[in-house]
């Protein structure tokens, strides 16, 4: 049940500047890449055998459990990394290495597949308890040094394998996070299921459904970069401490899956913010856990742009935006007619672009959507212009501003909780939230209109200053309208994780939304208190003029008819 008549002025920041980005293709601009129906960068997988080079250096290194270290790797550099396990409850090792960007190969010895990414891990197993002595090959081919933040975690026989069922991947048991795909709104992560800890040179089956891997609980944790910081030291350090033993020990995760659950999640990103996610595997029987390797990413490629709007076309269509959020926030009530025609102009907007989804080209899609408005906006002029109903011309409005509520309110952990899965049960509450303003303020519909060009109003301006600073204000908006798309196009979205987080551009932004919001309000209660509630539609101004211009015209008495009266009557 998705609520796509309930629909806010808003989301059609997104519509405009699609149409921009068709405009940019046609002077041979890049268009832009942003938003729920931005390109999608696929992540290949990259497999290779573990060849040796003549050419790489061999750099030998011993670490130890827990020791988070941070060192930089020459270029064609190969470092053999050893470990020695004195313990003998403990049946394997965990290593994982995390870099900002660029690529590192992880693999057992030469002869073993390797797996190679910026993010990279390697669980080996013991096979006797003689040999407690645990190394692999961490090479780096590019031709630069990289820094990489590593750590090792020892797994005992009570505790889970992460990555111990993998089917998919080349490693025998790969702990690592795969980032499949990602775009400005969402990144897809996919794992592989750990399996139950063992006794050293015995382990669990995998395929059996009541195989004992099927009792464990799955949790993840998220630490973000400051948005726009990508800075490298900023970043390592975020890293460590991540790694660190008692990382997630004192935050909550963002999303837990208990036994049975799918090996794949969506979850919300943002472009340019560093996202780090930690996923924590636990054994309920023995209350023992397990870490998967680190995932890292900016949405973005982090040696390129990762701005919002970088052209020039863009940034002007938004300066013009929020000029019109100031006229409606200021000025909405006072100019009801052009207020009317905007928010009619960009509700039509809205619902033919989430009608039409992304299944059609550009070019269709914008001159659809172009249409649509105009009709919209003139359709929406026209009923005031003809009826002039107050309480049915504020419906849209009412609706905008509920819609805009509900939008902010699933933009926080709100959106995380299970219920909302079901796309029934999310789009009846969204729909609550659309109706909620009509419903609380149906009989005072000045009110109503005043609050609802002010939200509008303030959130068009917000939205212009959220592309040229670096907050997360604008895919409030987004997420929705993604939310709303996909059933349209055979994509579930039940599987969204929302894990933006509210930093101090953003607190700063939203509270300057609410103190413009609260003076805009003000400001034309103040003015319009001894005004009409609302004027006269023009249809019956009209009528009016032109029963006043026919009172207003000299009558002539009529003589009494008689046997003498003409047939003409001269009028002298």
């Amino acid at each position: 049940m998705t609520p796509i008549l309930s629909l806010t002025a808003t989301n059609s920041l997104y519509l405009i500047l699609l149409v921009v980005s068709s405009l940019s293709q046609c002077i041979g601009v890049d268009p832009l890449t942003f938003g729920p129906f931005s390109r999608t960068t696929q992540v290949p997988l990259q497999t290779q055998s573990s060849t040796s080079n003549p050419e790489t250096k061999l750099v030998r290194r011993t670490v130890f459990k827990d020791r988070v270290e941070t060192i930089a790797i020459p270029s064609d550099t190969r470092i053999q990394f050893t470990t020695l396990v004195e313990d003998v409850d403990i049946t394997a090792v965990t290593f994982m290495g995390i870099t900002q960007h660029s690529p590192l190969s992880i693999a057992l010895d030469n002869a073993s597949p390797s797996y190679t990414s910026n993010n990279v891990g390697i669980t080996i197993r013991f096979t006797s308890a003689n040999n407690r002595r645990a190394r692999w090959l961490l090479t780096n081919a590019n031709n630069a040094n990289v820094t990489v933040t590593y750590v090792v975690h020892y797994i005992g026989e009570r505790d889970p394998v992460p990555g111990g069922c993998n089917h998919e991947f080349p490693l025998e048991n790969d702990p690592n996070l795969h980032l499949l795909s990602f775009n400005n709104l969402i990144t897809d992560l996919s794992y592989q299921p750990a399996n139950k800890g063992a006794p050293l040179g015995y382990t669990y089956e995998c395929d059996n459904p009541n195989a004992p891997r099927f009792g464990l609980v799955y949790e993840l944790y998220v630490t973000h970069t400051l948005l726009g910081d990508r800075d490298a030291g900023h970043f390592h350090d975020c890293v460590s401490r991540l790694l660190g033993p008692a990382a997630g020990g004192d935050s909550q995760p963002v999303w837990s899956e208990g036994p049975g659950g799918k090996p794949r999640r969506l979850l919300t990103s943002s472009r340019g913010l560093g996202t780090l996610y930690r996923l924590v595997v636990k054994d309920p029987d023995y209350g023992t856990e397990s870490v998967y390797a680190v995932g890292t990413t900016y949405s973005c490629d982090v040696t390129g742009d990762c701005s919002k709007y970088s052209h020039w076309t863009v940034q002007l269509l938004i300066v013009c935006l929020s000029v019109v959020g100031l006229f409606v926030s200021l000025l909405g009530h006072r100019f009801l007619q052009t207020t009317l025609f905007i928010f009619g102009l960009l509700s039509f907007a809205l619902v033919s672009g989430v009608a039409i989804g992304t299944g059609v080209s550009l070019a269709v899609s914008v001159t659809v959507v172009i249409i649509c408005a105009l009709i919209g906006g003139i359709l929406n002029l026209l009923l005031w212009w003809r009826f002039g109903i107050p309480v049915v011309s504020v419906l849209l409005g009412g609706l905008t501003a509920g819609y805009l509520l509900g939008a902010i309110v699933f933009f926080s952990p709100f959106y995380n909780l299970h219920p909302w899965r079901n796309e029934a049960s999310y789009g009846l509450v969204f729909t609550c939230f659309c109706l909620l303003p009509n419903s609380l303020f149906i009989f005072r519909p000045r009110i109503l209109n005043i609050i609802s060009c002010a939200a509008i109003g303030c959130c068009l301006i917000t939205l212009a200053v959220d592309a040229f600073l670096p907050t997360n204000i604008g895919y409030i908006v987004l997420l929705t309208l993604w939310r709303q798309t996909r059933p349209l196009i055979g994509q579930s979205p039940n599987d969204v994780v929302w894990v933006n987080p509210y930093q101090m551009y953003d607190i700063v932004l939203g509270a300057a939304w609410l103190v413009i919001l609260c003076l805009s309000i003000t400001l034309q209660c103040y003015r319009e208190r001894r005004n009409d509630t609302f004027p006269v539609c023009p249809y019956r101004k009209r009528q009016l003029a032109r029963l006043s211009a026919d009172q207003s015209q000299p009558r002539v008495r009529a003589r009494p008819a008689n046997e003498r009266t003409p047939l003409i009557n001269q009028i002298t």
